[in-house]
C-alpha cells in the first residue's frame, strides 16, 4: 500500500486530446502506472 503520508502531486499538459475517449484513455492509463495513487484529466482545459 502506498505511503500517502509522503505523496506528491505533479501537473502534466498534454496537447493533442481531440475526445473525451481520449481523455479516459490517458486517465487510465496513467493511473495504472506504478506509484500513481489517482489521476485526474481535464479534457475541457485542451481547448483553452
Amino acid at each position: 500500500m502506498p505511503d500517502i503520508e509522503n505523496k506528491n502531486s505533479i501537473t502534466l499538459s498534454v496537447k493533442g486530446m481531440n475526445c473525451a475517449s481520449c481523455s479516459a484513455r490517458i486517465k487510465k492509463k496513467v493511473g495504472e502506472m506504478e506509484g500513481v495513487i489517482s489521476a485526474h484529466v481535464n479534457f475541457a482545459a485542451e481547448f483553452r
